[in-house]
């Protein structure tokens, strides 16, 4: 039984890594259709500005 302490804090580590990690990837997720959504909007002003590209 002196186990059990030790086992539920690597259970709490782990489960805190894991949710580190997911928001990380989350953030990055985030930050790439931001950047996907602002160079759509470039190009739809430059297209309404009539020019190419």
């Amino acid at each position: 039984m002196k186990a059990l302490p030790w086992i539920a804090l690597v259970l709490a580590a782990g489960f805190l890594l894991v949710r580190q990690n997911a928001a990380r990837d989350l953030a990055t997720r985030v930050t790439t259709l931001e950047s996907r959504v602002v160079a759509a909007e470039r190009m739809r002003a430059a297209t309404a500005a009539g020019s190419p590209g």
